[in-house]
């Protein structure tokens, strides 16, 4: 099948889309990714806005440990990162890079990558219409030794058996008296063990 013409060359319709892309180049506002030092997005966040640049810093409900007493906060979903929507190579963007807290943006050997536009815009939809049901997991997987930090078996050490997706429960190997039981337990509950 042939394609348009492009500057007298054939260009199939897959590669109109590429060649579109890149035509657009970085001359239009696009998604870019900050990173930042640690616990440091809420400070950037603020300078930005502050500056009328568009920002957006992802957020979920997790538990955390406040004097013995696991306690559900709000964080960021994802630590250290503040998405920024600039024209590259414009006194915003600049602005966005000498925001205190920011350290860099995300880039391939140098060059800044956007974030396409469809990924951002269904992370942005996913966050404020389900925010209330984002709840960020510890990243476990199957062999990992945990630790029950909530409910009936709070100490309790074991081994993550299998881990069912569907139900959103681990299936912890604990050993009890020279004896092994599987449990499932919601990730909330669990944590990596860091003990000896």
């Amino acid at each position: 099948m042939r394609g348009s013409k492009r500057r007298g060359i054939d260009v199939s319709p897959e590669d109109r889309i590429f060649l579109d892309d890149i035509d657009l180049g970085m001359n239009s506002k696009r998604w870019f990714a900050l990173y930042t030092r640690p616990q440091q997005e809420k400070k950037a966040e603020k300078y930005l806005k502050n500056r009328g640049i568009k920002v957006f810093v992802p957020r979920a409900f997790k538990y955390v440990n406040v004097a013995g007493q696991r306690r559900l906060t709000e964080a960021p979903l994802f630590r250290s990162y503040v998405f920024v929507h600039v024209e590259y190579k414009t006194k915003e963007y600049y602005l966005t890079l000498d925001a205190p807290g920011v350290s860099t943006v995300i880039h391939k050997r140098g060059i800044p990558q956007p974030i396409p536009d469809e990924e951002m815009n269904s992370l942005i939809k996913v966050v404020t219409k389900a925010r209330e049901n984002i709840l960020e997991h510890p990243f476990l997987k199957v062999g990992q030794k945990v630790i029950v930090v909530e409910g009936p078996l709070k100490g309790a050490v074991g081994v993550i058996e299998t881990i069912d997706k569907s139900k959103t429960l681990f299936y912890v190997n604990i050993t009890i008296l020279k004896r092994s039981v599987s449990v499932p337990l919601h990730p909330r509950m669990v944590e990596r063990y860091r003990g000896g």
